[in-house]
């Protein structure tokens, strides 16, 4: 796993730790870029993780909304966005690595 840096990705475990320290450890993770190297599996076990996640966060979207905390709610909201986006990539690269036979 190779981590990118970028404002958007380096970004994003920011936030994430302001929340909740194993929210930024998810956030890093999302923020990894899947090499030629990462076999079916293991792209398979991190997007199940990664959905996993995706639920935490909605609900924790919802609690903020509950307890009217407007700013834990829009960075929890940034975070969803972030794994939802890595979900899409890595689903992409592995539907397209199928297509291509590898």
């Amino acid at each position: 796993i190779v981590l990118v840096t970028g404002v958007q990705t380096c970004a994003l475990p920011i936030f994430a730790w302001a929340i909740n320290p194993a929210i930024a450890m998810v956030a890093a993770a999302t923020s990894a870029v899947i090499t030629k190297e990462m076999s079916l599996r293991e792209r398979d076990k991190l997007i199940t993780e990664l959905k996993e996640e995706y639920e935490i966060v909605e609900e924790k979207i919802k609690d903020a909304d509950n307890a009217g905390d407007k700013n834990k709610k829009y960075e929890l909201m940034r975070l969803r966005n972030q794994i939802g986006k890595n979900i899409q990539r890595l689903s992409y690269k592995e539907a397209s690595k199928l297509k291509k036979g590898r």
